[in-house]
């Protein structure tokens, strides 16, 4: 035969052992001897399943290690992964307990634990078994507040259950609660006290109303007081401050309660100045049921004024000043306020004219005026008369003479009186001393600022009361170193006398010797200088003087020096006087002639 340590080491091998091989059937795993198990050749095979495998330890072999898990249903259908099951099978052979959530309370009025989410029934679901696990009973509307503050919790409060462990709003909110009473279902128990305004809307404390609620839902009845009467000549009535109405208000049900008729205006004494009862104040009413001073417009009139009475013009009687403010004694005026009312009429004698040149009539003081005073225009053609025209006037004085105008001047009357229109009319005629004499040689009189002419103005007819015939020459005396012209006597001077002034040159020649006059000294050639020196000795006047010219300022002057101090210097173009008799000899003096 074969020698068998030949064949083991050369020929055979150890075949494969079940550790090596992967169980393909379901379910299957590995035996638990495996390591020690030979395949039937060098490799395991499917031909060695039943060799090395065998089924895997089904689920109802394990023990849940997870709190409130159990074996699933089907537990010993389920396999865990190996010969036995182990931990790691918890999820495959193990499921959660079912929790009451899940679970419908079946005893009436018993829900959830609060925590139902959370607690465990005893199984895979929940079973009758665990209500008392579950369920607790829900709470009752005695342990609810209502929401709205006109609600109270019903009287069975205590038997009526929540739909939960606590009662809420919703739903609890109808089932637990009921509104309070109103109180249009209370009757007001107060004497005048009725319903408040939409007593329907006033809740009362509880579901009922009593008399805890009186001032709740009542109140005082409107008094009559606040009530206007409506009908005719109603008012309140004295105690209409105590008398209430039906309601809160007072309406027209309530006047025959509140109101009564107001007293009459006869009832009353009117008090205003000039005011008496009406003329209907027996229909007339006042405000009240008894007549107050606030009644006086409604009862009373104004006595009539004078302005409504006529006075008897037949007998010059006119209505007094403001007869609109004097009082008669009724409401109409009647002929017993004559007197009152009216007074005699001024006179014209109390008038003064308007109208330019109109005087009162003579009869003025027997005239009446149209009203108390006499006025402009309406009494002036009753009063006046146009004053008389100064030119029927003849003057009365001596040498007066009516005045030029006398056309339109009038006296103060309407005739003129001697008496007082002299000095209206009248004016002194004109003197002779405004005259001028027009005949040859004649001169004014000496008379003449004391003789009158004709008229206001002299004329030609008053030459001879005003005129007298002029001196002539031979009753006059030259002046010195000067003589009489030899006619003389025919020669007149300028005046009734001869004045050396105006009449020496008229009436006299210069001496043939002697310091004389030089005549021809009329006319001075001009001579324009800047100063006053002396020019040039102009001409010889006589032996006494020498006339000598310059000029000044644009003036001309005529200086004459004295030869032998009795030199008289006089005008060139009129025989007077400039200077005092020069006395000095040499002395010059400059008389001003242009």
């Amino acid at each position: 035969g074969i020698n068998a340590e030949y064949m083991g080491g050369t020929c055979c091998t150890e075949a494969a052992k079940c550790d090596s091989y992967t169980c393909t059937g379901s379910h299957h795993v590995r035996i638990a001897a495996a390591a020690t198990t030979h395949c039937g050749g060098l490799t395991c095979l499917p031909a060695d399943e039943g060799t090395c495998c065998t089924n895997a330890a089904t689920c109802n072999t394990y023990t849940c290690a997870t709190a409130n898990w159990i074996q699933k249903a089907d537990a010993s259908s389920l396999y865990c992964t190996g010969l036995t099951c182990q931990a790691a099978d918890e999820g495959t052979c193990c499921q959660e307990k079912a929790v009451c959530i899940g679970y419908t309370c079946a005893t009436s009025h018993w829900v959830h634990h609060l925590s139902a989410n959370l607690i465990h029934c005893a199984g895979r679901t929940c079973e009758s078994t665990d209500e008392l696990t579950c369920c607790e009973p829900a709470a009752k509307c005695n342990t609810y507040s209502c929401a709205q503050p006109t609600y109270l919790l019903k009287t069975t409060a205590a038997a009526i259950w929540c739909a939960d462990l606590t009662c809420t709003l919703v739903p609890d909110d109808l089932a637990c609660c009921q509104e309070k009473a109103k109180c249009d279902a209370w009757s007001c128990q107060t004497a005048n006290w009725v319903h408040k305004d939409a007593a329907g809307t006033i809740h009362c404390a509880g579901l009922t109303c009593n008399s805890g609620d009186e001032g709740t839902c009542c109140q005082e009845a409107a008094k009559c007081s606040s009530y206007t009467c409506t009908g005719s000549h109603k008012v309140l009535k004295p105690d209409a401050a105590t008398i209430h109405c039906a309601g809160l208000a007072c309406f027209l049900s309530d006047e025959p309660a509140c109101c009564t008729t107001a007293a009459l205006c006869t009832a009353y004494t009117c008090t205003g100045a000039h005011h008496l009862l009406r003329s209907d104040a027996a229909t007339s009413y006042c405000a009240s049921y008894d007549c107050k001073a606030a009644d006086e417009t409604a009862c009373c009139s104004t006595a009539a004024t004078c302005d409504t009475f006529t006075c008897d013009a037949s007998a010059h009687r006119v209505s007094k000043l403001a007869a609109n403010t004097i009082y008669c004694v009724g409401l109409t005026c009647q002929s017993t306020d004559e007197s009152t009312c009216c007074a005699t009429a001024a006179m014209c004698s109390s008038y003064t004219c308007q109208t330019v040149h109109n005087v009162r009539r003579g009869n003025a003081a027997f005239i009446y005026c149209a009203g108390l005073t006499c006025t402009f225009p309406a009494d002036e053609s009753t009063c006046c008369i146009q004053a008389a025209s100064c030119t029927s006037y003849l003057c009365n004085t001596d040498h007066w003479v009516r005045k030029a105008n006398a056309a339109d001047l009038y006296c103060a009357a309407s005739a003129c009186r001697t008496a007082v229109d002299e000095t209206t009319c009248c004016k002194a005629a004109a003197l002779c001393s405004t005259y001028t004499c027009h005949a040859d040689f004649n001169v004014i009189a000496s008379d003449a600022a004391t003789t009158f002419c004709a008229g206001l103005t002299c004329q030609s007819t008053d030459e001879l009361a005003c005129c007298d015939e002029a001196a002539t020459c031979n009753t006059y005396t030259c002046s010195i170193n000067r003589e009489l012209k030899s006619d003389a006597v025919n020669i007149h001077c300028a005046g009734l006398t001869c004045t050396l002034a105006a009449d020496d040159l008229t009436c006299c020649n210069a001496k043939s010797s002697g310091c004389n006059y030089y005549p021809e000294f009329t006319t001075i050639p001009t001579v324009t200088v800047t100063d006053v020196s002396v020019v040039a000795n102009i001409a010889d006047v006589g032996t006494c003087c020498d006339l000598m010219r310059t000029s000044l300022q644009g003036y001309t002057y005529a200086l004459f020096s004295s030869k032998d101090g009795s030199c008289t210097a006089y005008k060139t173009d009129t025989p007077e006087p400039l200077t005092d008799k020069v006395d000095s000899v040499g002395t010059t003096y400059m008389v001003k002639i242009a």
